[in-house]
């Protein structure tokens, strides 16, 4: 006998459109999501264009601090730049050379325009000192001799955009010590006049001796010399000189009295002040070069000019303590020039001669 086929039991699930899953959304996540996905959408909608004009702005003023920060290049007047060079190369030119061997400029290190300050005039003196239009700068060089030696040399060059640049001081000429150069404080006063605003006075015997007495010691090659010279009493001082110098021959120019806060009312008053500049020019024969031949001892014999500060003028015993560039003379501070803590050897040529602790090559500790 045939079985009767049995009916599946129908199942209220197997008719249901969705049916729950596994890890599915509950109704309250679900809600939740469309509520960020909707904030989300509003948000780009409403913030994208502020952020567009934010980054703008942010990049605005990026560009604007770069333009702060990157430093304009210093300004040389090229003028007095091309009159301070030729007077560098005409006087390196000229016969006998001012250094032992050829010199030769190294490089061109810049200028310094020097600031005129208002002239100093007496309250009891009516008349006015004016002045002047120009412009005054420091043109700075380095050059090197024939022996590799390295010095400083500035040139004072007064500029006028109407005329043009005139040399009116210069050149001097500095030793640099080993690779350092031995820089100056070059902010200074030269409007009118050699020093505007002080009370020029001719030097005295006694100022010229000490000016003599310096020179020689400068050129001597020697650092004991030029201390005692100078009336340094600081055994840690040592001096960078001249070397290689057959003969000086030093020449004083302008004078005049330089001011101390205290010392102005006692300068007004005509009373002369222990401290004084002066305008001093070296005629140098160096080593190998012929002696001058006539009645004038300077002439053919190549000349360096320096701004020198005298201590103790108004006395019998006064003393150059320091020196510059001429222009410098109102910057210059007692013992300014020496090397603290530095000993100097005597360079080839002076070890050979028997000089000692001459224009060293090497500066050590």
């Amino acid at each position: 006998m045939a079985k009767k086929k049995s009916t599946p039991v129908q199942n209220w699930l197997d008719d249901a459109e969705e049916v729950p899953r596994r890890k599915s959304l509950s109704n309250r996540d679900r809600y939740r999501r469309q509520v960020l996905y909707r904030w989300v959408v509003k948000s780009s909608v409403f913030l994208t264009p502020a952020l567009v004009i934010l980054c703008i702005l942010l990049l605005g003023n990026a560009g604007g601090k770069g333009d702060q920060v990157v430093a304009k290049p210093a300004t040389v007047d090229v003028k007095g730049r091309t009159t301070a060079t030729l007077s560098v190369q005409q006087w390196l030119a000229s016969t006998p050379s001012p250094v032992a061997g050829k010199g030769q400029i190294v490089s061109y290190d810049g200028q310094t325009v020097v600031k005129n300050p208002a002239p100093l005039v007496d309250k009891n003196d009516k008349e006015t000192v004016v002045a002047a239009a120009y412009t005054t700068e420091l043109q700075h060089f380095t050059i090197s001799n024939g022996l590799g030696q390295t010095f400083s040399v500035d040139v004072t060059v007064a500029s006028d955009k109407t005329y043009g640049a005139t040399v009116i001081a210069g050149p001097s000429l500095l030793p640099v010590p080993g690779a350092d150069k031995n820089s100056i404080d070059q902010q200074t006063s030269a409007a009118s006049g050699t020093w505007p605003g002080l009370y020029d006075d001719a030097a005295s015997d006694s100022v010229k001796q000490a000016v003599d007495t310096w020179a020689q010691a400068f050129t001597k090659g020697d650092s004991a010399a030029m201390r005692l010279a100078m009336q340094d009493k600081k055994a840690s001082h040592t001096y960078q000189t001249l070397s290689n110098v057959q003969a000086v021959i030093p020449q004083v120019g302008a004078a005049a009295f330089d001011f101390g806060s205290t010392e102005k009312n006692a300068a007004s008053q005509g009373k002369k002040t222990s401290k004084q500049l002066v305008r001093v020019t070296l005629y140098i024969q160096w080593k190998g070069n012929p002696a001058p031949t006539g009645n004038d001892d300077t002439k053919g014999l190549p000349a360096v000019t320096y701004d020198v500060l005298v201590t103790n003028a108004n006395s019998a015993a006064p003393a150059v303590v320091a020196w510059g560039s001429p222009g410098t003379g109102t910057t210059l501070k007692a013992y300014q020039n020496a090397l603290v803590g530095k000993s100097l050897q005597a360079s080839p040529t002076d070890a050979a001669t028997g000089a000692a602790g001459g224009n060293g090559a090497t500066v050590g500790n």
